[in-house]
């Protein structure tokens, strides 16, 4: 991507993208009542690294969230979220780090019947508004 910029002759401020959340606004966001989970704090994947690795990812990221927001966060999410990035070790690790719950980037409805450290999602994807948020909720419900 550095040298198709510098072919093109683009400046980083010239690159329109998704903009991250900064800390104040997901603390404001936070204080609102919106939940945040961690992620791990270099995006691995997690089942190509070390399990001591796997923890250091999880604890770090869990706690510097948690002492950001000055609150526990007991949601997880894996990177890139396909069963072939977890396991059932990397679960366990999950769980000894305090999480209550897991998601996957698996498409389905959540029920009971689900293990909570394998939750799947409906992806919202990028400028979706809520009636269409709603339609596909509904669309994998009736499904």
């Amino acid at each position: 991507m550095e040298i198709l910029q510098e072919n093109l002759k683009i400046k980083d401020d010239e690159i329109d993208g998704p903009q991250m959340l900064t800390w104040e606004q997901i603390v404001e966001m936070s204080k609102g009542g919106v939940d945040f989970g961690s992620h791990t704090v270099n995006y691995p994947n997690l089942t190509k690294i070390s399990l001591a690795e796997v923890e250091e990812e999880v604890i770090i990221s869990k706690k510097s969230i948690e002492d950001m927001l000055g609150k526990n966060i007991c949601d997880f999410a894996y990177p890139f979220g396909l069963g072939q990035f977890y396991n059932d070790e990397i679960k366990k690790i999950i769980t000894m780090c305090g999480f209550k719950y897991a998601c996957t980037v698996v498409p389905g409805i959540v029920s009971c019947k689900n293990n909570p450290y394998g939750l799947n999602r409906i992806g919202m994807g990028l400028n979706n508004t809520l009636p269409f948020a709603i339609h596909k909720i509904y669309k994998k419900r009736i499904q």
